[in-house]
């Protein structure tokens, strides 16, 4: 988990106000994984890839907030924290959430 950016994400097309936001231990495996799921139409948020379909194939992926957490958390508390950051977010933005 070192080298690992974690943090809240958000995709969205850029032409409405409709996003979606996530938390991730690892921002940029998420994002890769995310963008080959929704390529292939095999995404688990069956309303984001219709999302994603309705966009022309074209979402941005965007990092809303990078998190270091402290040497002494532990996964319940970084977990606990990452969910905080979520719904703040998803509050501030009115996004739908990719998953909780």
């Amino acid at each position: 988990m070192q080298n690992e950016q974690m943090g809240i994400y958000r995709l969205h097309n850029g032409k409405d106000s409709i996003s979606y936001i996530g938390f991730s231990h690892n921002l940029e495996s998420t994002r890769k994984r995310l963008r080959f799921e929704l390529k292939l139409n095999s995404c688990y948020n069956k309303e984001l890839q219709k999302f994603y379909n309705d966009s022309n194939d074209e979402l941005i992926f965007e990092v809303l907030e990078t998190f270091s957490p402290t040497p002494s958390m532990n996964e319940e508390e970084l977990d606990a924290h990452l969910h905080a950051l979520l719904f703040r977010f998803k509050s501030k933005l009115n996004a739908r959430l990719v998953q909780i």
